[in-house]
């Protein structure tokens, strides 16, 4: 069949970093005392995000940075998708992200990220990058709960184990603190 030789996968990664929100801050030392404000505003952040989306953008702090890469797609994940156009086998759809704090270079024969930090369920959707509806688009806000570095991210098709779709990992590690959050969306285009 003509073309099919060209069949392919192209992927890219964003992630945005952003600080406390110091009006939420003041708020609830206001209300709560500054001992105990700043960790319970960002439990109730987190538990209304969870509930009501829209809650997440209004609670963000500042943009601290903006990163975008290229990724890598797993034999895994190739292998899956080849299963999914074909409905053979007893494959499952990616609709989950992760980040970690690993710097190993992308392999094609990784299975996970080399140090996950947290793994949740991501907003799937199809968008239109060059032919209507040949991008999937993985998007989650991840709340960050403590000190760390987040230097690499993937698709899965599981909230724990399963395949791996692609990888991700960012030319600049980036530190956050508990009480960042960090937005990432990862596409992968049929090209």
């Amino acid at each position: 069949m003509k073309g099919l030789d060209k069949m392919g996968w192209y992927g890219r990664a964003e992630w945005r970093g952003y600080g406390r929100n110091e009006r939420l801050d003041k708020f609830f030392t206001k209300l709560l005392g500054r001992s105990r404000a700043y960790e319970i505003a960002w439990v109730v952040k987190a538990y209304l995000a969870r509930w009501f989306p829209t809650f997440e953008k209004w609670t963000r702090g500042r943009c601290l940075w903006i990163e975008t890469a290229p990724n890598g797609i797993t034999n895994a994940g190739h292998a899956e998708v080849v299963g999914l156009i074909g409905d053979t086998g007893s494959c499952t759809a990616f609709t989950y992200l992760a980040y970690g704090t690993g710097s190993t270079a992308f392999a094609a024969t990784q299975t996970a990220l080399v140090t996950q930090s947290q793994r949740a369920a991501a907003t799937v959707s199809r968008i239109t990058t060059t032919v209507t509806n040949d991008t999937l688009q993985l998007v989650k806000t991840f709340s960050v709960v403590a000190t760390e570095v987040a230097a690499e991210g993937g698709g899965f098709n599981a909230s724990s184990s399963g395949d791996m779709l692609c990888r991700v990992v960012y030319s600049t590690p980036r530190s956050m603190v508990s009480g960042n959050t960090l937005a990432y969306t990862h596409t992968v285009q049929s090209t």
